[in-house]
Formats: structure tokens, sequence, C-alpha cells
């Protein structure tokens, strides 16, 4: 049942009732405040009234001393007697005179009552405010408690900026005119506060801004905008418990100490703008500011966990650290970022300390460099790079890597290789590679290798470096492509368990250089129409080496024999292979005494 209750003989303390009917509740009971219970002496700060019963919520556990409240009201006539005050700042003067020093576990609470207050404030530690909801918007139909002030200059803003400011703030809206400003960036824990139209801006010494629970909305900077360099101190930001945030929050200034923003469990509807020396620390929170991406361009440390960053990220530089675990570029199945572009894209080479399970869109830029040697391509992988020419640039210039294919890719340019790399690509016996033209040029010391790639279709892989190389293993459906020898000393070309044949007009294998080396062993090359398998336009002593394997001129039985040659004649090692027509005589010298090798038109295959 409903229970009117009676003010003790001390001020603000109250019975509690297990039931209220907020209509028999009257300006001597003021809504909500500290409720004790008159048999265990618990005590509790309500928050939240619904019509017949009470919502009790917890704010402090244990208030030694009950005299240590005030209560404000517009309507109030202000007497110290009854603790009872017009303006917050009244109530705030008050208390700090009567009870200071004030300290955390000796805290001190202003209670206010819904209405308007046009007036700014400042406050110390030990001191909370609290509104009489949980920080709601007027305008969302339910009675607040509003601090406006226009914030237009420091004399305007809604929270004093003397750099020793403090605040503990619980469920009141804080509101400027648009593009106002609520103050320097306080020492400050908000919970369940509403921030309006302004923004903080920076000031000059070390401090900790907490906000828990808190909604930024119509914020010209997403409630931040911290500018300004070589800055007194440390800084540390942190939005969590379903924080809410709209518009871009910019974050550029450098500091002699650090700068920190953490964010978790909260959402951006937006993007965010990490500069200066400030690290970004966001963890299973959301980020989507349409048509923006998020500006890294910080030389501080961003480490993203559990987050949907449905926008994408730019990085403008490359940052003391860079982790990212089990995060999505989309949500659900949607994601902001275009067709076609990297879910990261980089001004510079940025290097990934960590970067696990994260579930692409269409995949990362080249310039992110992820760790460890294997890489993906396509977006039904985790961690995958958006083309395969982005997976080849995200290998270090002297750094070895394996591409795994997860599809087949379709379209493909010449893949332009810089630096001195080792580079695998594995089509898991599963998947093809589809050239619109040539596929590769292999310069100094750089190797490829194709492994278990069902089809290579394209034009000419050219062997043109010292010390390259190209591997080409367990490649055997019906791959069509031309290797072509042009220079290298120490260059080795090895063939082994693949079958491939050449594009119209080539042969599989062109030698016009006396320098590389090629082994073959099981496997098959074929000429194109009317050309060879194998062409010699140089003379290349030992060379050529093959064992088991096949030679077939294109057009099967003809003038042209398997293995041609335009020059003198040179040294080959051929062991227990067949042609389907032999060498012209004088063009090659055999030299496996005991070769076993034939010649038979029909040998086709």
């Amino acid at each position: 049942m409903a229970l009117r209750t009676k003010p003790q003989s001390t001020p603000g303390v109250y019975y509690t009732v297990k039931t209220i009917d907020p209509t028999v509740l009257d300006d001597n009971f003021p809504i909500p405040t500290i409720w004790v219970n008159s048999t265990t002496n618990d005590s509790f700060i309500l928050t939240e009234v619904s019509a017949g019963a009470a919502t009790w919520s917890l704010m402090a556990e244990s208030i030694v001393d009950y005299d240590r409240l005030a209560f404000v009201s517009p309507t109030f006539v202000e007497s110290t007697a009854n603790h009872r005050f017009s303006t917050i700042q009244s109530a705030i003067d008050w208390a700090y005179a009567e009870y200071s020093p004030i300290s955390s576990s000796d805290a001190v609470v202003i209670k206010v009552a819904p209405g308007l207050y046009n007036e700014q404030i400042h406050s110390y530690p030990g001191m909370w405010i609290v509104g009489q909801v949980s920080g709601m918007d007027a305008t969302a139909g339910r009675s607040s408690v509003t601090l406006y002030n226009p914030g237009t200059g420091e004399s305007s803003y809604p929270l004093r900026s003397n750099e020793d400011e403090s605040y503990e703030i619980f469920g009141i809206n804080i509101i400027t005119d648009p593009t106002g400003t609520y103050g320097k960036i306080p020492n400050a824990n908000f919970q369940k506060c509403y921030f309006k139209y302004g923004s903080f801006t920076e000031r000059n010494s070390s401090c900790y801004a907490g906000f828990s629970n808190c909604r930024f909305a119509n914020n010209l900077y997403g409630g931040f905008r911290l500018e300004g360099n070589d800055l007194v101190g440390n800084r540390n930001l942190t939005l969590r418990n379903s924080c809410a945030m709209s518009n871009t929050p910019v974050l550029t200034s450098t500091h002699t100490g650090w700068g920190n923003f953490q964010h978790s469990n909260s959402r951006i509807n937006g993007n965010v703008n990490i500069g200066g020396d400030w690290s970004f620390r966001p963890s299973d929170s959301n980020m989507y500011g349409y048509a923006h991406r998020n500006v890294f361009d910080t030389t501080g440390e961003i480490s993203i966990i559990s987050c949907v960053i449905q926008n994408g990220i730019h990085f403008k530089k490359n940052p003391a650290l860079f982790s990212m675990i089990g995060s999505t570029f989309k949500l659900g199945d949607s994601s902001l970022i275009p067709v076609g572009e990297a879910d990261i894209i980089a001004d510079v080479e940025v290097t990934a300390q960590t970067y696990i399970e994260n579930t692409q869109q269409n995949g990362l830029s080249g310039k992110i460099h992820t760790p460890g040697v294997k890489k993906y391509v396509t977006p039904r992988a985790p961690d995958s790079y958006l083309s395969l020419q982005d997976a080849i640039d995200s290998i270090p210039a002297s750094g070895e890597g394996v591409i795994e294919l997860s599809e087949d890719l379709t379209g493909l340019a010449e893949i332009i290789i810089i630096g001195e790399k080792n580079i695998t690509i594995d089509g898991q016996r599963a998947w093809s590679l589809y050239f619109t033209g040539d596929i590769a040029e292999l310069g100094l010391n750089q190797i490829v290798a194709l492994s278990r790639v069902k089809n290579i279709i394209g034009g000419i892989i050219e062997i043109n470096g010292d010390g390259s190389e190209f591997h080409l293993h367990g490649c055997n459906d019906d791959s069509e492509f031309s290797i072509l020898l042009t220079s290298g000393a120490g260059a080795l070309i090895s063939i082994n368990n693949s079958n491939y044949m050449a594009p119209a007009g080539l042969s599989a294998l062109q030698v016009n250089s006396d320098e590389p080396e090629t082994i073959i062993e099981y496997s098959r090359l074929m000429g194109a129409s009317g050309q060879p398998a194998v062409e010699f336009t140089v003379v290349a002593n030992s060379k050529f080496k093959t064992k088991f394997s096949s030679f077939i001129y294109g057009a099967g039985v003809g003038d042209v024999p398997a293995l041609s040659s335009t020059a003198a004649s040179s040294d080959i090692e051929m062991y227990l292979c067949g042609m389907n027509k032999t060498w012209v005589a004088g063009h090659f010298t055999n030299k496996i005494g005991s070769a076993g090798n034939i010649a038979d038109p029909q040998l086709i295959f």
C-alpha cells in the first residue's frame, strides 16, 4: 500500500517505505532523496519513481552522516537550516563551507529537483550533484534537471573552467547554445547525463574524465574538441556503460605526458578524429559515421577489441602500436564502406602488432602489414586483404608471405612486386587465378611460388633478375600461360607435379638467357598450336634439367619438335621423358648416358 513518510528530527532523513504513491508527496518530501530503512538503517538514493511503486537504485550504499545532504529546487526559499537552496551553486557553496574537507568516502550529496538552472557551477571532489531522473532530454516527455548556459565564453560556460575543477554529476542535462562550450575538460565522473549542443575543450593540467551511460546529441564535435600543443600532464578520457555519441569527437592535442581515450560498451554514431599523441582504445563498441571514416593521425596507440566499425579506418600516421582483435567492419550484412575500397586505408605503411579474427567487409589495404607470414584474400576469410596485389604489397620488402586463396580471383592485373620478397600463392587445390594479361616479372632476388592453384590463366611470367626464382608446384588442371627466361645469374625455375600449356603464339618455356636454371619433374609442358613446348634462342649449357615429364608440340603430329632451338647446340639433362616429336639432331646434346627418353606422335598427355 502507499504510505506517507515524515521527516525525522535530523533534516533530510526519512523513513523508508516499500511502496510510494507520488501523488501524496508534497513539498516537505522531495522526490527522491536519501531513504533510510527504519529497521536496518541502510541508505539509498532513489533515482526513479513510477506510479504507485518505487524503483530502487543504489547510488551510495553507506552514507554515514545523513546530515551531509542539500536539496535544490527553483521553487525553494533558501534555508540553510532545512538544507534547501534555489540554485545548484548556492547548495555547493554551503555544503563545502559546512563539511569541508570532503572525500569520496565521506561524500556530500546535492539533490536537485526538476527544473531549469541557468547558471555556471563549480564543484569539489567527493560532492555528488544528483538529478531527478537519468539525464533525459525534456523533449522526451519526462521531467528533467537541466543546467543551461550559452557556452559562448568562459563566463557563460555551464561548468567553470579553472584548472582545479572537479565534478561528480548524476542524472543531469547539461546544455549550451549550438556550437557552445561546456567548459575545459575537468576531473570528473559523469553518470546518466545528457550533453546537448556543446563540447569540452582542452585544459593545461592532468585530468581524468569518466562518462558512464551518458548521451551526447547535436554536438558539432561529438562533445569533445581537444586541441593544443605541449599541454601539461596526462589525459584519461573514458566513455563506458552504454554511452552514445553523435558526430565526430576531435582529439588532436599533444601533452608533456600522454593522452588516452577509452571507449567501452558504447556507441559513436559518427566517426572519431584521433591525432596528436592520443591513444584510442575502444572495446565492445560501435562506430558508424555515414560516409566518413575514422581518422587516426596519432603517434599514440590504437587498440580495438570486439568493435563494429561500419565506416572503416584511415591511417595518416603509423601509430606507436596498432592492434585489432575480434572486430568487424559490418553489422549483419550492412556496411558503409563503398564497394572496391579497402576497410582500412593508409597514407603510410602501418604495422599491426596484432590482427586476429577480424571480419572484413571488402578487405585490407596493402599498406596494412598484419603479423605472421600467412595472408588472406577475399572477405570470406578473416583478416583478409582487398585484392591479391594488396596481399602482396603487405609483405615486407625483404620478407616472406604465404597468400591463401578462398575463392577464384578474376580480372587480375599483372602482379607488381617491390623489394626482395618471397611470395607463395596457395590455391588449396580448389581456387584459380585469372589474369587479363601478363602475370608477373620477377626482378632481383624476387621469388614467387604458385602452389596447388587449380587453374592459372594469363600471359607471360618473366624471369628477369639475378637470384630470382619461380616455382610451380601441384598445379595440374588446365592452366594456360608461358614462362620467359630473360636474364638472371643464379635464377631458378622449378616445375613439379604441374601441367600447363602456352597461350596462342607462344611456347610453354622460352629460354632467352644462358643464366637461369630450369628443373622440371613429373610435369607436362605444351606449346600453343604450332609452337614447341620449350624453345631456346641462346646456347644455355647445363641449364635445362628434367625427368619423368612430357613435352608436347602444340599441334600434335607435325614438323615442329617438342624441344626447339634457333641457336647452336645446348647441353641438356633429360631422363625418362616423353615427346610427341624429338628435337632436331644437333640442336641439343643430352648429357644423361642412359636417358630412356621416347618420342611418339601419339603422346599428347
